[in-house]
């Protein structure tokens, strides 16, 4: 048990110091001065007293002041995370839940108590506790930076776990808030969507399969162009004639998926109105997409490799490079003759 200690420049010191001074003056008042003297030593004394006492509730009033105001910031801190619209969630380093909000609750779908039941049960995927640890505690990686945050899935809805560490009565647990991240998501999936891709599209053979005659090559060459421009347009791209039997592509990469569903069905519909004219050899196109690359300058250059690359393995099909690799998608035509002649253009057009 602590021992109380004088201290006089406390309250209670100030108290005691002003009683022995007046009470002190008061009777050496009365020795030296008489009753007068006295009298004016008591009067002193009693200000003192009254002084000192107010001092005290003064000091008492503002310590039940500052507990109560503790007490009400405690009820009002828990009031504001019951009913956070985030869900909060206080789990121990196991994954257990030791306390959860309303929200949390209402994410969960559950209506029956959670308590003692593991957040893991609750999440799509598995969920690391070790890697809680370490984005808890703020740990840095070996290239220097932190760790990434946590993203989890629980009822169909991708959260992002903001995580601190706290401890109770030598106990550690983690403070985890669910960022719903679906909104981000989306934003972020529609600024994908509109990202612009470039693409070359060449005609292989116009002048070789309609015998260099003028006339029919005029004829088909203006039938294509309309092709193109139709599907340019059922894309909501832009088409435009850059040389000589090439275009240049430009379309957002949310149609990328239907092009690549529908396998580039230009290379069969272009191919369709050579065989319509009755020509004894096929018209085809090839394409080269660019669905990477992080400047306009750079989709180009991609898009141009990769018209090369359809060149290169003979024509009449489409190759679409990604940040993964190369994807071929082939029409229908298998002539080897034209492949070689395509393929001896290409390499005359190197030389």
């Amino acid at each position: 048990m602590k021992r109380k200690i004088f201290k006089p420049f406390s309250e209670d010191g100030g108290f005691y110091i002003s009683l022995l001074i007046f009470g002190a003056f008061s009777v050496l008042s009365g020795l030296i001065g008489g009753f007068q003297l006295a009298l004016i030593g008591l009067s002193f004394l009693a200000f003192a007293v009254i002084m000192v006492v107010l001092l005290r509730m003064v000091y008492a009033t503002r310590d039940r002041a500052q507990k109560a105001g503790q007490a009400v910031m405690s009820n009002v801190t828990l009031d504001f995370i019951m009913h956070f619209e985030m869900p909060v969630v206080i789990i121990s380093t196991g994954g257990d839940i030791i306390w959860y909000n309303k929200s949390f609750s209402k994410a969960a779908q559950n209506t029956s108590p959670l308590y003692n039941f593991s957040v893991r049960e609750f999440l799509a995927e598995k969920l690391s506790m070790e890697r809680v640890k370490r984005v808890a505690e703020r740990t840095i990686t070996r290239d220097g930076e932190e760790e990434r945050p946590i993203l989890v899935t629980m009822r169909g809805v991708q959260y992002r776990l903001h995580l601190n560490l706290m401890q109770s009565a030598g106990t550690r647990y983690y403070i985890t808030v669910w960022q719903d991240m679906s909104q981000v998501i989306e934003l972020a999936r529609e600024l994908t969507a509109r990202n612009p891709l470039f693409a070359y599209v060449a005609v292989d053979n116009a002048a070789e399969a309609t015998g260099f005659l003028q006339t029919e090559y005029r004829t088909i060459s203006a039938k294509i162009a309309i092709l193109l421009k139709e599907w340019s347009d059922s894309l909501q791209g832009v088409l435009q004639e850059v040389e000589k039997e090439k275009y240049l592509f430009v379309f957002e990469e949310g149609k990328l998926e239907q092009l690549t569903t529908q396998k580039f069905e230009i290379l069969d519909k272009v191919r369709d109105i050579s065989m319509s004219t009755g020509s004894s050899t096929p018209i085809t196109v090839s394409l080269g997409v660019a669905a990477s690359g992080d400047t306009l300058a750079e989709k180009e250059r991609i898009a141009t490799q990769a018209l090369d690359l359809a060149l290169q393995r003979g024509g009449d099909q489409a190759v679409l490079k990604t940040r993964t690799g190369n994807e071929v998608y082939g029409g229908r035509s298998k002539s080897v003759q034209k492949k070689t002649k395509v393929r001896s253009r290409v390499v005359a057009g190197g030389l």
